[in-house]
């Protein structure tokens, strides 16, 4: 049994590792991470990376016909992962507005970090096993403000010191997750934050095997 996840990187990909072996270790299961073509079918999970400094809105073909791929995967209430600036391009497909530029959230040093809130009665806070503080990597120069989030998103986690919203999630979907920290980094970050990616791959096998049971 081979699972097909979509791998979607708003960017140019420079300040992204290969997603593969991350996912690839958490199951058993043979899976293939493809980068997203239009016409990519037969997917079990989307995970939406970003590493885009000046992303603002889509204004390529390509990023239209990955909103659109987006939607319709979410009809079928597959489970979607979303990074950095993937998690601005997330809120975008939910009919969300566009990320703003926001102050003291990135630094030269790659290995900037800030203090972040996950509320403690989110989804995302049970994937972690504990709400409260935690020190994430931060290096975006656009963030999603409180008037830009889809009202059909839940805003999960928050920058400690402007408010700008740091995690959504999906009320609607079983499993739909964004940080804009790069937690796909996992040096950078606590190890608590090892479970979204062990709780989304989960997910999509649980996904896969039951989209094509006999």
């Amino acid at each position: 049994m081979v699972i097909k996840i979509a791998w979607i990187n708003v960017g140019n990909g420079f300040g992204i590792q290969d997603i593969s072996p991350l996912l690839e270790k958490h199951t058993d299961e043979s899976v293939l991470v493809e980068r997203f073509l239009p016409g990519l079918s037969d997917i079990s999970g989307i995970i939406i990376t970003g590493d885009a400094p000046d992303l603002v809105e889509p204004t390529s073909i390509w990023e239209s016909d990955a909103i659109s791929f987006v939607k319709t995967c979410l009809s079928t209430n597959m489970p979607v992962l979303a990074t950095g600036y993937g998690m601005g391009f997330l809120n975008l497909c939910f009919g969300g507005g566009h990320l703003s530029l926001v102050g003291n959230h990135s630094e030269e040093s790659m290995n900037y970090s800030h203090r972040v809130y996950v509320s403690p009665g989110s989804k995302s806070a049970a994937i972690l096993g504990i709400g409260g503080f935690f020190s994430l990597n931060s290096r975006h120069k656009l963030g999603l403000k409180e008037p830009k989030r889809s009202t059909r998103l839940l805003a999960a986690a928050y920058s400690v010191d402007e408010g700008i919203i740091e995690g959504i999630e999906s009320t609607e979907h079983s499993w739909v997750i964004g940080f804009q920290a790069n937690l796909e980094s996992c040096d950078e970050n606590p190890k608590a934050f090892g479970n979204i990616f062990i709780g989304f791959v989960e997910r999509v096998v649980n996904f896969h095997k039951l989209r094509h049971k006999s």
